[in-house]
């Protein structure tokens, strides 16, 4: 693995446990909210925990599959990836 690469894969898996972190603690915001405007404002916060762990996920599979090229990947190199050039 690439150093780049090696450092972005370290720098999402820091990056997912974060989030899955703040996730569990939006679960239990929302579980000790109590009356309908705070649990509403509790169910506001963990949908928002839940799509920044998928985003993360994402994020890490993508790198670890091999799909990542770097920060300053543009299309052009992008293109050459796929067309072998």
């Amino acid at each position: 693995m690439p150093l780049v690469v090696g450092q972005e894969h370290a720098c999402a898996e820091r990056r997912l446990g974060s989030a899955l972190a703040e996730q569990r603690r939006a679960s239990d915001r929302h579980d000790a909210a109590v009356g309908r405007s705070a649990r509403r404002h509790a169910a506001i916060g963990l949908h928002a925990a839940d799509q920044e762990v998928a985003a993360r996920d994402a994020w890490l599979r993508w790198v670890k599959d091999g799909g990542y090229r770097g920060l300053n990947a543009g299309p052009f190199e992008l293109r050459a990836g796929e067309s072998g050039g």
